[in-house]
């Protein structure tokens, strides 16, 4: 595969635009395992802007092509986040993964015990110009990540390998004029080395999946295929009614359905005209279960996360539990954005979507601008232009990586067999909004689809539960969101006369839209959204299973309309488990570490630890001395050889602890000054507690040596020391 190296060659900014506690005014991104990235929208911005470099310096480059064209020209480049890799300084980025998974139990092992490793503090100030000083309020503190690191980021193309030659020495010319990126460029930080690398992509094999197993449908003619995608960057799925800045906690049928035309190999009409294709909507999935839309009957107590109440039950049963509580009250919440899978022990199963929200900056026309402005300004007139081209800070809310979503394919079995080859031939692959860069990268896998048995279940009142939202055209061809045009269409397809509603449930959703080929909105339509539920009631008993894979309304093959339909139960009361993703094991027994990440955070907290005690203990030898004009040139002369030894290195340091006595001349060995200077200098030497932590190493993963260890101690008795005895000149009034 292509990759870009990114080499840091000053310390670092790429801001996330988000603080952390009082600390950091200005962060850098990093992952949940407190590892640092270059998102790869900034890398593709920053390209863009060297390519338009270039052009204006006369090289021809096709910008639109490589990079795109807002609203309008998809990007032939897409790029991945940069990650950690392998160089002179750091490991590749899998290897410091292996490590922090392994001793994730290690509780010294946080993101921001990781995150030290990289990145560190520095501060700044806005100084005065009249007076010199610096202003009140004006101190900020920036994380950066350390010069020297390395970052690789994954390039694909969305066209052939001989279109994609064309453009490579293009590219290359991109990333060698790219040199600085981040905060403060232009003040000695974010100066970057850029390389491009081209490797040929090679047609991904068909056996690296499980084997699907097609589902023939009762009525012979369609076949039902099962996916699970595995999002491996975070993905944007925009709501169509609230706009970028939300997503919706699914992946709509409407996009899988576009990812697999686009990939058969065929035209969109041609592959349609094959037969009626349903894609539903992809739902949160774990340990092999599509967990489904809570219905809008289903309630949980407010001060009880762990009971829930199903109002679709007989109104007599609901009335006994009420008796029961002996007046009491009992506030109730709808369950909303809740996935949930039950089963037959009156448990609800209950999954929540984790969202992200990253921020982004996009720079005015005007490059001599290095941040966006409210208002900007036309030099030549001195006119407001507003905010045009002025550039804007914007945020997007996205699904999570590392999560699963699951869904169904329904189609003749020419239109399955073409699916399974496109989705083998394409499993890793991007969908979704934003996916040329940082979003959008999932994994298709096909599962065997387990035959359901449905027993025939014969009764007159039946719970019908809609799975997606629901478009229904009413008798004068309109969109409607009235109960009856549901209950008309309910009985073409029973074949009954009558049919009413006891009970209902009911969830709105605006649906509306953008189509991006003719540059216009989509029309707005009301529609029932999903977890919408009705208690039905027909004049004769109904059999269940025929409602097996029954759509009801419109634009079913975008995965609208998707019923489930099943017996009222008689429990009002049932049980809420949290389901939660489950946790990567530990790995028993590892014996060495793929990077020197997890020692090196070790070392750091011992020396810490080590540090404190000596503290500790120079305070308690500084109460207890009484002869200070002694201890003062003793701690002076100590460290200062200490600070002498210190500079051949750590590993010819302290052979001994007498390394640090001075030589003493035969004079000053026989009066009594330097006798006493002995004596302080053995007292402070010979510390019990130095004897002691040099047997073992407090925290297991930290190595340590003996020298390593006697010389943080005593650095930082010494420096302790030297400041106590300086606070006492300060209080005597001294210099």
């Amino acid at each position: 595969m292509s990759y870009i190296l990114i080499e840091l060659k000053s310390d670092t900014c790429v801001s996330s635009g988000e603080i952390y506690n009082c600390l950091v005014d200005s962060d850098i991104c990093y992952d949940k395992y407190g590892l640092p990235y270059i998102p790869a929208k900034r890398m593709k911005g920053c390209l863009r802007e060297s390519a338009e470099e270039l052009r204006d310096w006369g090289y021809e480059i096709e910008i639109d092509e490589i990079f795109g064209e807002p609203g309008s020209h998809n990007a032939m480049l897409r790029i991945s986040n940069a990650n950690l890799c392998k160089s002179d300084i750091n490991a590749d980025y899998e290897d410091y993964l292996i490590d922090i998974k392994a001793y994730r139990n290690a509780n010294y092992i946080t993101t921001q015990s990781v995150l030290e490793q990289f990145a560190y503090m520095r501060t700044q100030t806005q100084i005065c110009n009249k007076s010199g000083v610096a202003k009140r309020n004006t101190l900020r503190s920036i994380r950066v990540l350390k010069r020297g690191l390395t970052f690789r980021a994954n390039v694909s193309f969305s066209c052939n390998n001989e279109i994609v030659k064309d453009y490579i020495k293009q590219l290359e010319d991109c990333c060698k004029a790219l040199k600085t990126m981040g905060l403060n460029r232009t003040r000695g930080m974010g100066e970057v080395e850029v390389s491009f690398h081209f490797e040929e992509e090679i047609e991904q094999s068909q056996t690296t999946l499980k084997t699907a197993y097609h589902r023939p449908l009762p009525d012979g003619e369609r076949e039902k295929l099962q996916y699970v995608i595995t999002l491996k960057s975070p993905l944007l799925t925009r709501s169509i009614s609230a706009g970028q800045d939300v997503t919706e906690n699914y992946i709509e049928g409407a996009k899988v359905l576009g990812f697999l035309v686009h990939h058969v190999g065929m035209g969109f009409e041609e592959f349609m005209n094959l037969g009626e294709l349903i894609c539903s909507n992809a739902y949160i999935y774990n340990n092999g279960i599509r967990y489904l839309p809570a219905s809008a009957a289903l309630y949980s107590l407010k001060n009880n996360s762990g009971s829930i109440r199903d109002r679709v039950v007989d109104d007599s049963i609901q009335e006994e539990y009420k008796k029961n509580l002996r007046g009491k009250i009992e506030q109730l919440k709808s369950l909303k954005d809740i996935y949930v899978s039950s089963n037959e022990m009156n448990e609800i199963h209950t999954m929540e979507v984790c969202t992200e929200i990253r921020y982004h900056h996009s720079r005015p026309e005007d490059k001599s601008i290095g941040r966006a402005n409210a208002k900007m300004y036309d030099l030549d007139s001195n006119s407001n232009m507003g905010s045009i081209g002025a550039g804007e800070f914007y945020q997007l809310e996205s699904l999570s990586e590392g999560q699963q979503f699951s869904g169904y394919v329904i189609g003749t079995p020419a239109q399955i067999e073409l699916i399974e080859k496109a989705i083998r031939r394409h499993s890793k692959t991007r969908m979704g909004y934003n996916r040329s860069s940082e979003y959008g990268e999932v994994e298709f896998e096909l599962v065997s689809a387990q035959e359901e048995k449905k027993d025939s279940i014969m009764c007159k009142q039946f719970v019908l539960k809609l799975e997606s939202p629901l478009i229904q055209y009413s008798d004068d061809g309109a969109y409607t969101t009235e109960s009856f045009a549901i209950i008309e269409a309910l009985k073409k397809i029973l074949n009954v006369e009558t049919l009413k509603i006891n009970k209902e449930f009911v969830k709105f959703k605006t649906l509306c839209g953008y189509n991006t080929t003719w540059k216009m909105r989509k029309p707005v339509i009301y529609a029932f959204d999903k977890g919408t539920t009705f208690v039905i009631e027909a004049d004769c008993e109904i059999d269940l299973s025929l409602f097996s894979d029954i759509w009801l309304g419109e634009r079913v093959n975008e995965g609208y309309g998707e019923i489930s339909v099943y017996p009222i139960g008689s429990s009002y009361e049932k049980v809420k488990v949290n389901d939660l993703k489950v946790k990567v094991q530990n790995e028993v027994g590892v014996s060495k570490y793929k990077t020197n990440l997890i020692p090196n955070i070790a070392n750091k907290l011992e020396v810490e630890y080590i540090s404190g005690i000596a503290r500790k203990k120079a305070q308690e030898y500084r109460n207890k001395c009484k002869r200070v004009d002694v201890l003062k040139p003793v701690v002076h002369a100590l460290w200062s050889k200490l600070i002498e030894l210190s500079k051949h290195g750590k590993e010819r340091i302290l052979e001994d602890t007498k390394e640090l006595l001075d030589k003493k001349s035969e004079k000053k060995a026989n009066s009594r000054r330097a006798a006493q200077k002995d004596t302080i200098s053995n007292e402070i030497l010979q510390d019990a507690f130095m004897e002691e932590i040099l047997q073992n190493n407090i925290y297991e993963a930290a190595n340590l040596t003996k020298k390593e260890i006697r010389y943080e101690y005593y650095l930082a008795y010494f420096e302790e020391l030297k400041y106590l005895l300086r606070i006492d000149e300060i209080r005597k009034g001294g210099n």
